[in-house]
């Protein structure tokens, strides 16, 4: 009979990857001394830092283990966020070197303090081939990158590791406040000059980068195959002197700027006067080798996409989710007229799906080449909604089919005032989408705390026990709040994460509402609070009373952004 004792060490490390590593070692570690050595010597390829089922506890053990030389030496992949956690990233800053073989590295969250840090204490790594810096909101983002000038970071990644093959920058352009005499810029220049030339990088992802330092950084990029960018304005202050230069003017991007390109993902928002020349930025003779080209985000006009269609050869597969609007007002009659005039004037080789949106201006065209699966729903948007939706299997085969979509989501938002209507259009998510798959829940104003204590089909939602994120964007008295969370306290087993907006921060109640939270939901690993905290000697003297009480140990944060609004922003993290 073979016994566990039997089985080899290798077997051992394949059955351990299908389980979390401290999980493994939590109940492997002490059983004997073999097992034991196995667990301790076990090569970590791959860790995540900083998620939502990560408490104070779980993150030290995953500090110290991964600090040791014979661990640090077999890491392959990091994963490192502050979404829900404290200096994560400040712990990588000194810990970066050690992880010599390191091949794949993604930052989330990062304060920008130790971002630089990072840049510019850490040795040179040639090992790592893959490296990402995203922002998981575009708050997350203001508060750490504001008043920064685009390109301010490449020279510095680009010099720290030379060996790059795929870099994802999701930077935010965060200069709207911003004074001009707070930009500090070479002379004559709108961004921060890139010097080195990557001859190792084949694939770039932009956040958002502007049309003028995307063909810059084109110049330094001659290996690139795969580019995606997000197309924004020009990062400088609105009555910046440079904003409106003439030799701001873009060169189109031909065949000798970028050689080897052959997969090509575009971006476009709103209000972006650059998305007039799109089909004019690539020359004929980049668009048609490439082999993968998807455009999503606003676009001037239908003509736009169809003349960049029109360039692609036969062999490229294209995404489309694109949107325009048009300035003029229909009847419902009028959609089948203009959803067969959308199909013929795309002209696509491709199946095409396409929703007519009915708006108070007019009406808004949305075409995408896949059908969409919506992960999130809004009531608000649903009751206001008045689309059609029309899909053919080729756009000059007609005729059309026209149809409603189905529902199917995970993320939940809640913003009705009418509690009648509310009530009604929860129960008809009821019947088309299961409560327990719901795993996010956001309620917004102007629903009143009497509303969500009465609201049958919201009780039923968090008697699901599915839900692990709840965020309440009200104004909302602490006292409300107070007996919300006492009302909900023993529902919600499963919730990690819970968000809060606090109209009044000095209330003398903001302490007993954190404690509800922090030792009533078993599973709570982060609390934020926008506003809170804010009181005089009296709440503070009680925030660290219970703090001293608490049955569980958490750390508290605070953050002022006075460049983006005056509420306080409280983290506390628990143990």
């Amino acid at each position: 009979m073979t016994t566990l004792e039997d089985l080899s060490v290798e077997l051992f490390y394949e059955i351990f990857a299908y389980f979390p590593f401290h999980e493994v070692f939590n109940t492997f570690s002490n059983l004997n001394s073999r097992l034991a050595a196995i667990v301790n010597n076990m090569p970590l390829t791959s860790v995540y830092l900083g998620f939502g089922t990560m408490n104070i506890t779980l993150t030290e053990f995953y500090h110290t283990h991964l600090a040791q030389s014979t661990i640090s030496r077999s890491l392959i992949s990091l994963c490192v966020s502050d979404e829900f956690a404290f200096d994560n990233g400040l712990w990588l800053s000194t810990h970066l070197s050690s992880f010599i073989h390191l091949r794949h590295l993604c930052l989330i969250d990062i304060k920008r303090s130790v971002f630089e840090l990072m840049l510019n204490e850490c040795f040179s790594n040639t090992s790592l081939a893959m490296f990402t810096v995203r922002f998981t909101s575009f708050r997350r983002a203001l508060y750490t990158y504001i008043g920064v000038p685009e390109g301010a970071y490449y020279e510095s990644i680009f010099k720290l590791f030379p060996r790059l093959r795929v870099c994802h920058l999701c930077f935010l352009m965060c200069i709207y406040k911003t004074l001009d005499k707070q930009i500090v810029l070479p002379i004559n220049e709108v961004f921060i000059p890139i010097k080195t030339c990557h001859l190792n990088l084949q694939s770039i992802v932009i956040r958002q980068c502007s049309l003028l330092f995307l063909v810059h950084l084109l110049k330094h990029l001659p290996q690139l195959q795969d580019l995606s960018f997000h197309l924004s304005a020009l990062w400088l202050p609105e009555k910046h002197p440079l904003n409106r230069c003439s030799n701001n003017r873009i060169s189109t991007i031909n065949k000798d700027l970028v050689p080897n390109l052959r997969r090509l993902k575009i971006k476009l928002e709103h209000g972006n006067s650059d998305i007039q020349l799109l089909d004019q930025l690539f020359e004929r003779d980049v668009l048609l080798l490439l082999t993968s080209f998807t455009l999503l985000g606003w676009v001037a006009a239908p003509v736009i996409v169809r003349n960049l269609l029109s360039m692609l050869s036969s062999q490229c597969s294209y995404t489309l989710m694109v949107h325009w609007r048009v300035e003029t007002i229909i009847s419902l009659s009028d959609t089948s007229t203009i959803l067969l005039d959308t199909f013929r004037q795309l002209r696509s080789r491709l199946p095409i799906e396409v929703k007519l949106s009915l708006r108070n201006y007019g009406y808004c065209i949305a075409v995408s080449t896949t059908t969409q699966t919506k992960r999130y729903f809004s009531t608000s948007e649903y009751l206001s909604e008045n689309d059609v939706f029309a899909q053919s299997r080729r756009s000059a085969t007609m005729p059309i089919s026209i149809y409603s979509r189905p529902i199917c989501f995970k993320e939940l938002s809640i913003a009705c005032e009418d509690i009648e209507m509310n009530d009604k259009c929860l129960f008809y998510l009821r019947s088309v989408n299961s409560w327990h798959e719901i795993v996010s829940l956001s309620i917004h104003d102007p629903l009143s705390s009497c509303q969500l204590r009465c609201d049958t089909s919201l009780c039923k939602i968090f008697m699901s026990n599915g839900l692990q994120k709840l965020y309440l964007y009200t104004d909302w008295r602490i006292g409300d709040l107070t007996r919300v969370f006492s009302l909900i306290v023993k529902q919600l087993s499963e919730l990690q994460i819970i968000e809060f907006c606090c109209e009044n921060g000095d209330d003398i109640q903001f302490p007993e509402a954190l404690d509800i939270l922090i030792n009533g939901f078993p599973k709570l690993n982060f609390v934020i609070c926008h506003g809170g905290l804010t009181g005089g000697d009296e709440q503070h003297s009680k925030m660290r009373s219970i703090w001293k009480n608490s049955v569980r140990s958490y750390r508290i944060d605070q953050y002022i952004p006075y460049e983006i609004a005056d509420e306080t922003v409280l983290f506390c993290w628990l143990q």
